[in-house]
């Protein structure tokens, strides 16, 4: 044994950088050095690893599982099956597996790398295993619905057999007798479902190793009746763990294809195995296998004492100089109700106003609504007004009554909350109450009035949005989610943009020019038209379905049916913005004011034509193509003004297509290897290749420079080699690359302390062609920030003087006192962090990837399970140090993606019932390798600031006080007994209006060390 655990070392490296703390890493290690041994045994099939959230059991089981196919006896034919909860954890793993065997994984075995190079191992619905997939990840949706009810059999049968079975004959064997046997008749749905997933267990695979993410999801186990009974229950058919004697015995041949159980060795990673009782671990094992070490369990009594033989659970701890802390005591536990980041709280209080008569006015009416209909108590998170005022449930509801400042009615089709503690309770109990009030408010007054918690969270954020400081926001409800995102964003533009970046004086003067005015007369223009601004391209849309329109596009144009609709909707744009048909844009308002929705004029159509007569030239220049510009982004309109002003058919355009044609963010390697000196290579001969490239003359000077480098950069990887004697290199720079560019003239001048500590890091690992691929991943981040993100604004103001952009761009954010210096600080933080967000973010290197997560870049973000918006690329960008600063999310983000590489606070705005979800939601950013995980370690330092701040915001004079208190009490219990798993617990989810609470009530947090009676270094093999 002593010999495996050697060559396991050997073999894994949990310590890939330096922002892994060595006891961290040494402790992964050895959870799965003892993890592989105990499932090495033939008797031991399963174990579980409970580790705190952000402790790394990906990795854990990452390389438990690699152990296995690294000493397989058939490496090729090894199978690992993962099954996740949802989608966005799918691209998660996939992610994280590339990089464990890119980072972590010792050996040179071409095979086992190879398998980890998959293209095809994430799938969209349930299906047998292939037999040619090194590894599978499925997703537990899937196995809800498999063999839904259709309108008709025959489609079920055809789907099932082409679709899913791949026309396997087999199969059609199998289902042919099914359909003799009636399986496909109403009222047979759960047999059909079974007989299905034995189907497609029999036509898959052995699994080798099964790995299941977020086990907890099967705590009901087999035979439930609810929502989850089916999942539960097609998982079990397909993994082998349930045997159905008298459906299998109408299918013999089926019977004898079933393995039992089609997993080998089954690893089950969960922060919260169980909720109330130890036999939740059992019906989840029961779900995955047919015979575990719990099989024969009766109580939770005989449980426990088995406990220690499969569960590791662990706990993040630091050490700091000779202190050992646990991370419970790394955090700032906000429970005083306040929003502001200090170490003195100051409550939420309403100040003695008419607001303050309202608040208690909607609090009275709505405790006597309780008090009639539910007993005097409410469920946790299910008071509306603890959020928001506004009673509508989707985004799209929520941007009617913006525009129509008059409330909507509830569309019943849309969900309130994405989950919620009672399937019977799935509607705001304060919902009709809220309706009541907001109507009779705005009858009274043609406005809303301001939600008191809501505005003082926003003041908080807009004070660390000066600072570019991040926050996550969680809330419960749909709704608040879209508003708070608006709020916060509409207050960004006006108090920081306008108010701060754009507010040029003293020598910042020279900034103020006809181009900036024009774009802050936009802004104005946009906000004092918010009806018109949002109903715009709706209108537009309703212009380009009239054929008079139509055939005026068609006739000017190279416009067709193939890209009518968005090249026409851009024109129209232009002609909105012009100058040259101000009597388009007069007619539009106004229509759009008089809601006048079905009727177009002919005296509309007549000015309409008339418009885009006028403006041919300009769609032409913006209809110069230019391949790096992606179309689909620029017709997706962000709601951020100063991005959507540079957007296809908007004024600001033009400096996005010159941003494109000039050379101002590309590295020219050559300057910046002269100054740097890193690489050696024959000069003369890099002269001879360059005079040998023919530059077309009528290609576009990006197009020119950009060969010219590629040529420079092949170049380099050929005939260079690293420079490591510190001498001077020859500074003969080849003519076609003696202009230096913005870019470089930064990296050089500005950034030289962090480009050496950068390259210096590149020398260690003495390879130059390295080198040259990380310059050119450098350049596409940097590049992308500032065309899309946070230098967009301060380039487009350089460009405006007229005088040379380099000087003006590098003026604009590096002087002292510059309202865009933070741009600086940025770009640095990203050359410093280069390895960790290429880490999270960017594992496959390329440049593709890059530009598409980076488009698009907003400073505020809000999002909930109903939009389409790719939750991996939000997450992405988050993980990024600019935009977005902010992310107001649902619980869709509670688990699955780290949002923790650059922030620090998380508010639970609206908070969930359960205290496990209220962990998972914190552990988005207080894990392993978050900011406070590497100042900690870096600084060695408990202080305040090193600290994850956790905020529950609630105002003192309401009886959200109630809701909250109970919560926290059972936080405080999930936390003292989340090392003494035995113990069985019931969460409190109803909350008292009666009760009156007190400072001297509200649970102060535990910030005892807390330390683990199931660690691994208790776990004995």
């Amino acid at each position: 044994m002593i010999e495996k655990v050697l060559d396991i070392k050997s073999i894994l490296n949990l310590r890939s950088n330096d922002s892994i703390a060595e006891e961290l890493a040494n402790r992964q290690l050895e959870a799965i050095t003892k993890s592989y041994l105990y499932l090495s045994k033939p008797s031991n099939n399963i174990i579980y690893i409970a580790d705190e959230v952000g402790l790394g059991k990906t990795y854990i089981a990452a390389g438990i599982a690699m152990l296995f196919r690294h000493f397989s006896a058939d490496a090729n034919s090894h199978k690992d099956l993962i099954i996740v909860p949802k989608k966005n954890l799918q691209e998660k793993w996939k992610k994280e597996l590339k990089n464990f065997v890119s980072n972590n994984y010792l050996c040179e075995e071409d095979l086992i790398k190879q398998q980890y190079h998959f293209d095809e191992a994430i799938k969209d619905r349930l299906m047998p295993v292939r037999h040619t997939d090194p590894i599978s990840i499925f997703r537990m949706t899937s196995f809800s619905s498999i063999a839904a009810t259709q309108n008709r059999k025959a489609e079920l049968y055809e789907y099932l057999l082409s679709y899913i079975f791949n026309n396997d004959e087999f199969a059609r064997t199998v289902l042919d007798d099914a359909w003799s046997l009636g399986f496909f008749k109403k009222g047979f749905e759960s047999s059909l479902r079974k007989l299905v997933a034995y189907l497609m267990n029999a036509l898959s695979p052995k699994i080798n190793c099964l790995i299941i993410d977020e086990a907890h999801n099967y705590k009901k186990g087999v035979g439930v009746e609810d929502d989850e009974s089916i999942r539960n229950e097609t998982t079990a058919r397909f993994l082998g763990a349930v045997k159905d004697n008298h459906l299998l015995s109408q299918f013999p041949q089926l019977k004898l294809k079933v393995k039992f159980p089609l997993a080998e060795k089954i690893i089950c990673l969960s922060a919260t195995p169980k909720d109330r009782s130890l036999l939740e671990i059992k019906n989840q094992f029961n779900c995955f296998t047919n015979n575990h070490i719990l099989s024969n369990a009766k109580t939770p009594a005989e449980i426990e004492e088995r406990l220690k033989c499969f569960l590791l659970r662990g706990n993040l701890e630091y050490v700091l100089d000779s202190e050992v802390v646990s991370r419970n005591q790394c955090r700032v536990e906000h429970r005083k109700g306040n929003v502001n980041k200090s170490e003195s709280a100051i409550p939420l209080t309403i100040e003695d106003s008419f607001d303050a008569v309202f608040w208690q006015l909607l609090q009275y009416k709505s405790i006597k609504h309780l008090d009639q209909k539910n007993n005097a108590s409410f469920e946790i998170g299910m008071l509306a007004s603890f959020e928001t005022y506004m009673a509508d449930l989707d985004r799209r509801n929520s941007k009617n009554i913006e525009a129509s400042n008059k409330p909507e009615a509830k569309d019943n089709d849309d969900k309130e909350y994405e989950q919620t503690a009672h399937r019977s309770i799935q509607e705001s109990q304060d919902i009709n109450i809220i309706r009541g009030i907001m109507a009779s408010y705005y009858e009274k007054f043609k406005k809303f009035p301001p939600h008191p918690k809501q505005t003082k969270l926003e003041d908080e954020v807009i004070a660390q949005l000066k600072r570019q400081e991040k926050s996550l926001i969680f809330v419960r409800r749909v709704a608040s989610s879209y508003e708070l995102e608006k709020r916060i964003k509409e207050r960004f533009e006006n108090e920081i943009v306008l108010g701060q970046y754009l507010k040029f004086t003293g020598k910042f003067t020279k900034f103020k020019t006809p181009e900036l005015n024009s774009l802050i007369n936009n802004f104005n223009n946009y906000y004092s038209e918010m009806i018109v601004s949002e109903r715009l391209d709706d209108t537009l849309r309703l212009l380009l379905d009239k054929s008079e329109i139509k055939n005026a596009l068609f006739s000017c144009a190279e416009i067709d049916d193939s890209n009518y609709q968005a090249e026409g909707l851009i024109w129209l744009r232009i002609a909105f913005d012009s100058d040259q048909a101000s009597a388009f844009k007069a007619y539009i308002i106004d229509y759009i004011k008089k809601r006048t929705l079905k009727n177009i004029s002919q005296a509309l159509k007549d000015v309409t034509i008339s418009a885009i007569n006028q403006t041919y030239n300009e769609y032409k220049r913006h209809s110069e193509k230019d391949e790096e510009i992606d179309g689909k982004s620029e017709d997706t309109q962000s709601g951020y003004f100063f991005l959507d002003y540079f957007k296809k058919g908007r004024k600001g355009f033009y400096y996005r297509q010159k941003m494109y044609r000039e050379n101002w963010f590309e590295i020219n390697p050559v300057i910046l290897n002269n100054h740097f000196k890193y690489i050696e290579y024959p000069v003369q001969g890099l002269n001879a290749v360059l005079s040998n490239v023919k530059f077309d003359t009528k290609k576009k000077k990006n197009q020119s420079f950009k060969l010219a480098t590629e040529t420079a950069l092949e170049y380099f990887q050929q005939k260079g080699c690293l420079n490591t004697s510190s001498e001077s290199i020859n500074l003969n720079i080849p003519a076609p690359l003696k202009e230096t560019t913005f870019i470089t003239r930064l990296l050089c001048e500005y950034c030289d302390i962090e480009m050496r500590n950068w390259l210096q890091k590149r020398l260690k690992a003495g390879n130059h062609i390295l080198y040259l691929r990380d310059l050119k991943l450098l350049n596409a981040l940097l590049r992308n920030i500032l065309r899309n993100g946070s230098g967009l604004l301060p380039g487009f103001i350089a460009d405006s003087t007229g005088l040379n952009f380099d000087d003006e761009l590098l003026y604009l954010i590096t002087a002292s006192e510059s309202p865009f210096a933070f741009v600086l600080q940025e770009i640095k933080t990203i050359i410093n962090d280069f390895d960790l967000i290429v880490a999270v973010n960017f594992q496959e290197r390329d440049e593709n990837k890059i530009n598409a997560i980076l488009r698009n870049l907003t400073p505020i973000v809000g999002t909930s399970g109903q939009d389409d918006r790719d939750r991996g690329i939000l997450a992405a960008q988050f993980r990024m140090p600019g935009f977005p600063y902010v992310l107001i999310t649902t619980d869709i983000f509670r688990e699955g993606e780290d949002l923790h590489t650059y922030c620090q606070n998380v508010y639970h705005y609206g908070i969930a019932w359960n205290p496990s979800d209220m962990e998972q939601r914190t552990g988005r950013i207080d894990r392993i390798n978050s900011k406070s995980y590497r100042m900690l370690n870096s600084t060695k330092e408990l202080s305040f600031q090193n600290k994850v701040q956790v905020f529950y915001p609630y105002l003192q004079q309401s009886v959200e006080v109630n809701q909250v208190v109970q919560l926290l009490k059972n936080l405080n219990r999930f936390v003292e007994t989340f090392n003494d798993i035995v113990t069985d617990i019931k969460y409190e989810s109803a909350v008292s209006i009666n009760e009156e609470i007190i400072d001297e009530n509200i649970p102060a947090p535990i910030t005892k060390r807390l330390k683990s009676k199931y660690d691994v270094h208790e776990f004995e093999v």
